[in-house]
């Protein structure tokens, strides 16, 4: 299930309080959307990955981080579909996301992807 450009945009668009996010220009925004429309599996992968990021780094990510973010996860190969792969719970990817209340969560999987 790939993601949306309305939901990737939601998504970076959290990052704003982040070193750097305002002096990305709106070219330099729309790069780190279409990173992250190509690299997370899901949204909820996408998701937990910027709650990860917002809760471990302080300057804003770069489009290399963001697929670096999900490059063989699980031992998926790069440009691999990654449901296919690693616990049925997670998919490979390591998360459990749930929506509660309109907000999205994570937690990591006991698999240990």
């Amino acid at each position: 299930m790939a993601i949306s450009r309305d939901f990737a945009t939601t998504q970076v668009e959290r990052l704003g309080g982040l070193r750097n996010y305002e002096r990305l220009s709106t070219s330099a925004r729309l790069e780190l959307v279409t990173a992250l429309v190509e690299a997370a599996p899901d949204e909820p992968a996408a998701a937990a990955w910027v709650s990860r990021w917002l809760a471990e780094k302080r300057n804003c990510p770069r489009p290399a981080d963001i697929r670096a973010g999900f490059r063989g996860v699980a031992g998926v190969p790069p440009g691999e579909p990654k449901a296919q792969y690693g616990c049925s719970l997670c998919g490979g990817t390591g998360w459990i996301s749930k929506e509660i209340g309109g907000v999205w969560g994570a937690k990591r999987c006991a698999c240990g992807a």
